[in-house]
């Protein structure tokens, strides 16, 4: 009986386990290579997404990158066409502004006329036509200068008509300046804008108290005084000087 049994184990049974064996090695193997290649396959389809999605990220980033690329060519430009207007514009509009201020300040010299000594009627009237006196105005003065004793009148309506004529050429330096300004604003700091305005209405302040039509108090006789002795040359210097250094700046700048 024994014999029998230890026969079953070491045929039988032991042949069993030894194909159990086998068969479980065989399965681990297949089940093995299965979740290998599955894991393989997902693995090529992950990195395939991935290659997909960084492609897309790639487009999307060479698209913005030429889009900012394309912005700031064109800040580049812009800022060149307004560092090339700036250059432009503040010689052209300080020169303006230089000719208001000397025709302005011309005009508190007018006590100072030609006598007409030694003159006859064609030098008078060659004179007026030079000043660009009316027709009105120029055959009065020669129809009083034809009267011998009406000669000193007619100087005296020669200086008249001259104080108006300089005051009305004075005023039309200041408008140009003044429109130029406006026109120009656009291509000026902030702080050349505010200074040329306050510059200018102060002209044009002394301007108008220059009228050879306007009476003058005493307080505004002590203005007057005030602003061409202190007041409008020293504005004057401080705003060429903030001029000249925004110009001086904005070309170190583009160097």
């Amino acid at each position: 009986m024994w014999q029998s049994i230890w026969d079953f184990i070491k045929n039988d049974f032991l042949g069993f386990i030894g194909t159990l064996s086998i068969t479980g090695l065989v399965l681990t193997t297949i089940i093995k290579t299965s979740i290998n290649n599955q894991f393989s396959k997902n693995l090529e389809k992950h990195k395939s997404e991935l290659m997909k999605v960084n492609d897309q990220y790639k487009q999307k980033l060479d698209v913005e990158i030429e889009d900012l690329k394309h912005k700031q060519q064109r800040v580049f430009t812009d800022f060149e066409l307004y560092t090339s207007k700036k250059h432009e514009k503040y010689p052209e509009l300080f020169k303006l502004i230089e000719k208001a201020f000397g025709n302005i300040f011309s005009l508190r010299g007018q006590g100072r006329f030609l006598t007409f000594e030694n003159t006859n009627r064609k030098d008078i009237e060659w004179y007026l036509e030079e000043k660009n006196v009316t027709d009105q105005d120029k055959e009065e003065i020669l129809r009083l200068w034809d009267i011998e004793e009406g000669r000193h009148v007619a100087i005296e309506r020669i200086r008249r008509v001259m104080r108006v004529i300089n005051y009305n050429e004075a005023y039309e330096k200041w408008q140009e300046s003044n429109e130029y300004f406006i026109l120009n604003d656009l291509f000026l700091s902030e702080e050349v804008s505010r200074k040329c305005r306050g510059f200018l209405d102060l002209l044009w302040e002394y301007l108008d108290m220059l009228d050879p039509n306007c009476y003058l108090t005493p307080e505004m006789t002590q203005r007057q005084s005030e602003l061409r002795d202190d007041i409008l040359p020293s504005q004057r210097g401080e705003l060429k000087d903030l001029m000249k250094n925004e110009l001086t700046v904005s070309f170190s700048e583009n160097i």
